[in-house]
């Protein structure tokens, strides 16, 4: 009972269970529901998917993490050369941190004059800049970067199998023998 797996929009959903599993797309099914929950902490997976603060997903998410007391993004999608994608899920962490986009954009995500075609287009904020001030900042206080070369040691070896499944249905069995031929 401590663990909800949360499969449809039907799903019983309760103040009562320690942990609560669903995915992006239901949570913004479920939204008001979920802002009645007062969560400890939320973990994000590929929390990349919140890039874009327009986004039902982001706009359903960002109040759950802000209410919480702790929350936790993770992603594996590195945003290097776009510091734009990452402020929505930094002001989703820290809104009094992070709380000017215009400022952050001014400072961390100008294209170079030389590369840029207009001085105040949406273009001329798609680049990066002062990437190590921001690196920094971000290493220093919110984010945890590993590479897969620093923990590939941790683990275990890539297994590979081979499953064949018995399809009884002969209609299906024989489908999938023209889509297979038709594929090689």
């Amino acid at each position: 009972n401590d663990v909800t797996l949360i499969e449809s929009t039907s799903s019983h959903l309760s103040k009562s269970h320690k942990i609560v599993i669903m995915s992006y797309s239901l949570l913004t099914k479920m939204s008001e529901k979920l802002k009645n929950i007062n969560f400890n902490l939320i973990i994000a997976d590929e929390s990349h998917y919140m890039k874009n603060s327009r986004a039902r997903r982001t706009q359903s998410l960002i109040p759950l993490l802000q209410k919480s007391k702790k929350a936790i993004l993770l992603s594996g999608t590195p945003a290097l050369s776009r510091p734009r994608e990452l402020f929505t899920q930094l002001q989703a962490l820290d809104e009094h941190t992070w709380g000017d986009e215009k400022e952050f954009l001014a400072r961390y995500c100008r294209v170079p004059k030389s590369q840029s075609s207009s001085s105040h287009s949406f273009a001329e904020f798609n680049g990066a800049s002062n990437t190590q001030e921001l690196h920094t900042l971000l290493t220093g206080t919110i984010m945890i970067r590993r590479l897969k070369s620093d923990i590939l040691h941790m683990l275990p070896p890539k297994q590979r199998f081979i499953i064949q499944l018995k399809i009884g249905d002969e209609i299906l069995r024989s489908r999938l023998r023209e889509m297979l031929y038709g594929i090689s």
